[in-house]
């Protein structure tokens, strides 16, 4: 059985997957540190979780199509 070499496509999926990780990263960053601030100041439980969510996608969205699209469209090209 002969072995499949897929060294050429190694550094092409190590980008992408270092790209989906910031795009991740950047969500959890946003949903902490909204969640944090808005139990600071002492808004009620449900809605901190609803706004946080809501930066979470909002980041999510926002690092997806700057950084994660552009950097998929370059290899595209």
């Amino acid at each position: 059985m002969e072995k499949i070499d897929f060294s050429p496509v190694g550094d092409t999926v190590n980008g992408m997957a270092i790209q989906i990780g910031i795009v991740m990263f950047t969500g959890a960053i946003a949903f902490i540190l909204v969640y944090i601030l808005l139990k600071l100041i002492r808004v009620p439980k449900p809605l901190a979780n609803f706004l946080a969510i809501a930066a979470l996608l909002a980041g999510l969205y926002y690092s997806f199509t700057t950084n994660y699209l552009s950097w998929v469209q370059s290899l595209v090209r």
